[in-house]
């Protein structure tokens, strides 16, 4: 998928989030659960692991929704992203998983 960033504050998950959070907001289709209203959702606080093309690795919580995302992409904090790519390439190819 597309590693994107954003500036984090209150995402769907319920909790104040910083740009120094190491955090993600999933794509809405991987994030959906219809289930349990947005801040009960089971996803919430997963934690998943990120890999970009050349190996680069970071951890971070799930803590919002992406809702313009598409399936597969992940919107990263600032401190998450700048782990895999500098800030000026604005998205980064990335493959990830929940842990």
């Amino acid at each position: 998928g597309k590693g994107t960033f954003f500036s984090p504050n209150r995402g769907s998950c319920g909790w104040k989030n910083t740009k120094n959070d190491l955090i993600v907001a999933v794509n809405a289709p991987d994030m959906a659960n219809k289930k349990h209203a947005s801040d009960e959702n089971p996803n919430c606080g997963r934690m998943v692991e990120i890999v970009n093309a050349s190996g680069d690795k970071v951890k971070a919580q799930v803590a919002d929704t992406c809702p313009e995302c598409s399936k597969g992409d992940l919107d990263l904090s600032p401190a998450a992203f700048i782990k895999l790519a500098p800030f000026k390439q604005g998205i980064v190819k990335i493959r990830w998983r929940y842990l």
